[in-house]
């Protein structure tokens, strides 16, 4: 589908009703604009909302989740950045992790 518009002399342009509709536009869609490799074209893409991008997360999150993933988080929710470091710095894995990086240290 093609149609022809016309720049104003404020650098508007208006997107044709048909199209409007056909893609579900509506006033207050924001845009984002690329200028083709050819600079002879453009590129005009609708930008996603913080919803429709946060939508996307949860499904690669959902995607790549895996039962021990799911408990790990579960039982750490709600923790501070300090409690889950004291914590690891406290286990066995830690303690070991700290001993190898600043006492075996060449």
């Amino acid at each position: 589908m093609q149609d022809t518009v016309t720049l104003s002399s404020q650098g508007q342009i208006s997107i044709p009703v048909h199209i409007r509709e056909l893609l579900g536009l509506s006033p207050r869609d924001r845009f984002v604009i690329t200028t083709n490799p050819d600079n002879q074209s453009i590129t005009l893409a609708r930008q996603k909302t913080i919803e429709q991008s946060l939508a996307e997360l949860d499904k690669l999150r959902l995607a790549t989740e895996t039962p021990e993933s799911r408990a790990a988080y579960e039982k750490n929710r709600g923790k501070t950045v300090n409690q889950l470091r004291t914590e690891w710095s406290s286990s066995p894995e830690g303690q070991k992790y700290y001993r190898e990086k600043y006492f075996n240290a060449n």
